[in-house]
């Protein structure tokens, strides 16, 4: 995570199908906007949106809580337990507090349609 470049690196738990990892290539046409509101770098770059997770991987609100932007960089690293070995690196355009080291986060490519969730699967005021 670096703050002050707004740059998040995410890698991705294990057990994923790798089919999924083609979908951070895909590029979206539309212009993204919100929530993405930050001015794009790349307007033809693949995209993506990140909302911060508790440890269960329930969501807040990913609907409203979404931030993100450009894909930077798609990469790989060595796997270890529980990891895919997949990482990528984004540019965000505005950090939340769950972009900490070592948190988790939900990724949702730019072309993935991002729907509300039932709120029994939101994590809101849980204990």
């Amino acid at each position: 995570m670096d703050d002050a470049k707004q740059i998040v690196t995410i890698t991705f738990f294990g057990g994923v199908d790798p089919k999924l990892f083609d979908e951070l290539k895909g590029i979206n046409e539309e212009p993204q906007g919100w929530p993405f509101s930050g001015p794009e770098d790349d307007p033809k770059a693949p995209k993506g949106g990140i909302a911060v997770a508790r440890e269960s991987l329930l969501t807040y609100d990913p609907l409203n809580d979404r931030k993100g932007g450009n894909i930077l960089r798609i990469g790989a690293v060595p796997i270890e337990p529980g990891s895919s070995g997949v990482q990528i690196t984004v540019k965000c355009s505005m950090m939340l507090e769950g972009y900490r080291p070592k948190r988790i986060v939900r990724f949702f490519p730019a072309r993935w349609k991002v729907d509300a969730l039932p709120k029994e699967e939101e994590f809101s005021g849980r204990e």
